[in-house]
């Protein structure tokens, strides 16, 4: 995973140098709710424009009919 963040570190930095920030760049977030939150404050710093997410919160809608 590691790997994986710093790979989409050196994007977001490439998109910096080549202007792309000022529009933002769209991600989708997954998984699950991570710990700790200030990680979702530096998302936003970054520029990042969240577009949907499927985060996983722990709640289920349970339909009874």
């Amino acid at each position: 995973h590691n790997r994986l963040l710093e790979g989409f570190i050196s994007s977001i930095e490439e998109a910096d140098l080549m202007g792309k920030r000022e529009e933002g760049i769209r991600v989708v977030l997954s998984g699950i709710v991570w710990e700790p939150p200030e990680i979702m404050d530096i998302l936003d710093e970054s520029g990042l424009k969240v577009v949907g997410d499927d985060l996983c919160v722990g709640w289920r809608y349970i339909d009874a009919d």
